[in-house]
């Protein structure tokens, strides 16, 4: 096992989701953060 995983360590999801019916347009966006709250990458995804 990867010492960084088991040392308990976490990261954080936060996702935003949008759907329009009507066009079938969706997306995705999301940040991910480490346990103290910090920004490590965040995403922004049409589907």
């Amino acid at each position: 096992m990867d010492s960084e995983w088991s040392s308990g360590k976490r990261i954080f999801f936060n996702i935003d989701d949008v759907v329009q019916l009507e066009s079938r347009n969706a997306a995705s966006r999301g940040v991910i953060r480490d346990e103290n709250g910090d920004w490590l990458f965040g995403y922004n995804i049409y589907l």
